[in-house]
């Protein structure tokens, strides 16, 4: 599940032992971040899009090829 900390809250995860980012984390299912998300110390959230990668130049069908 993906969560993000509360407005005006800092919150550790106990895994990798660092502060929840402002952009929030894709957490285990457990029953820690579930506690957290009943007394209100998070909230679900969407995961940032993942940037699309940019498209290889095409080679052109007629351009000659070269051996390295």
């Amino acid at each position: 599940m993906y969560v993000k900390a509360a407005p005006g809250m800092k919150i550790r995860d106990p895994d990798l032992k660092d502060l929840l980012p402002d952009e929030g984390r894709d957490v285990p299912s457990s029953d820690y971040w579930h506690r957290r998300l009943r007394d209100g110390d998070v909230v679900e959230a969407e995961p940032p899009a993942a940037p699309v990668p940019k498209a290889e130049k095409a080679i052109k069908p007629d351009a000659p090829v070269t051996p390295r």
